[in-house]
């Protein structure tokens, strides 16, 4: 299968606890999630910033680059009509700088957004 490359700002990570359905008494585990602040291009030259929130193995390798760019490897589908993407599982983020001599990190990823 291929990935794409997305590219973006950690912004945030998210640790979510394990929890318990009050009415089914199903058990849901715990999970991670971060969100990156990516530069999506449009038609038309402009761009637009939208946060997209990924789901991670750990929340700790994106910890030490929140505030700076990444790429992560992602996969796509559709839900409800709309593009969404997740993170490749066992995936870990790459400081964007120390990717951009990397040939085609930009290309790879769509532009600066992943699309």
């Amino acid at each position: 299968m291929s990935y794409l490359l997305m590219r973006g700002t950690v912004i945030n990570t998210i640790d979510n606890p394990a929890t318990v359905d009050r009415k089914t008494g199903e058990k849901r585990d715990a999970y991670r999630q971060v969100q990156l602040m990516v530069c999506e291009p449009l038609r038309d030259g402009q761009s637009r910033f939208d946060v997209k929130t990924l789901s991670v193995d750990a929340t700790a390798p994106f910890d030490a680059l929140k505030g700076s760019e990444a790429l992560v490897e992602v996969g796509a589908y559709v839900r409800n009509g709309s593009l969404a993407f997740y993170a490749k599982k066992g995936s870990l983020p790459i400081a964007a700088t120390a990717a951009s001599g990397a040939s085609g990190a930009t290309a790879a990823a769509g532009g600066a957004g992943g699309r």
